[in-house]
């Protein structure tokens, strides 16, 4: 019986850590812009830079803390993406929400990049080219003849100004778009840049000279293309949120 009880006590005064969601140890970069341009996560370079010409960045409320605000005169985050983005096999899933009130800047002939990444050989881009038009996975890549391949999904019409959960996802040569943990679009011959020491990505890079009309929030990368039960497992753990009049 003392012994039963030693190691009862013994039991309770243990500190035993959490169980950990399993899809973070495919985790390859992580920001939730809480610590700014900071990531939480980050297997290759951790340091951030805003691009923006004597201004810093701007935060506001987000889906889960603090958001990022983008979307003005060719603003965005860029961090390296050696070792943060996986070549072969991956997903990029975030949360972006249009804001109220705030329209597409006619004038602006350019396109809005919600990511883009600058690769060795070629650029891979998700976009909305103009007021409306839709929603765009762009990729443009030299094969090793030196030939020029593109490629191109798209996601459906949808209402930008509330919370949506965007991902898409590489293995292979296959390309596969979601909207709310749905798939929307996929591509069979659909080539992913290869990446050097000297690539980059950016986290929402306009190309033309809009006003702040986007924000970003939790965005995650990781090494393994995300099936629908894992994005609906993500979405539904954060889904809740977007009905909270904070979060409006």
């Amino acid at each position: 019986m003392r012994t039963s009880i030693t190691v009862a006590f013994f039991l309770i005064g243990m500190s035993f850590p959490a169980i950990a969601d399993p899809l973070d140890k495919a985790v390859t970069f992580r920001l939730s812009f809480d610590k700014g341009l900071e990531p939480e996560v980050a297997l290759g370079d951790s340091i951030g830079k805003f691009l923006g010409k004597d201004v810093e960045p701007r935060f506001t409320k987000g889906l889960k803390g603090q958001g990022f605000l983008t979307g003005k005169e060719n603003q965005a985050a860029q961090f390296a993406a050696k070792d943060n983005v996986p070549e072969e096999e991956g997903s990029v899933v975030f949360w972006m929400k249009g804001l109220p009130g705030v329209t597409w800047n006619k004038a602006d002939k350019l396109h809005y990049s919600f990511f883009y990444l600058n690769g060795r050989n070629g650029n891979l881009i998700f976009y909305k080219y103009f007021e409306h038009s839709n929603t765009c996975l762009f990729s443009e890549v030299h094969t090793p003849e030196n030939q020029r391949q593109v490629s191109m999904i798209s996601l459906p019409r949808y209402t930008e100004d509330e919370w949506h959960f965007y991902t898409f996802t590489w293995k292979g040569e296959k390309m596969s778009l979601f909207l709310d943990a749905e798939l929307e679009s996929a591509k069979e011959d659909f080539l992913f840049p290869s990446i050097s020491d000297k690539s980059m990505f950016f986290i929402g890079q306009c190309m033309g000279a809009g006003e702040e009309n986007r924000v970003v929030d939790e965005f995650t990368i990781y090494n393994q293309a995300l099936s629908e039960q894992d994005l609906a497992a993500i979405y539904k753990a954060c889904r809740s949120l977007t009905e909270s009049p904070q979060t409006k």
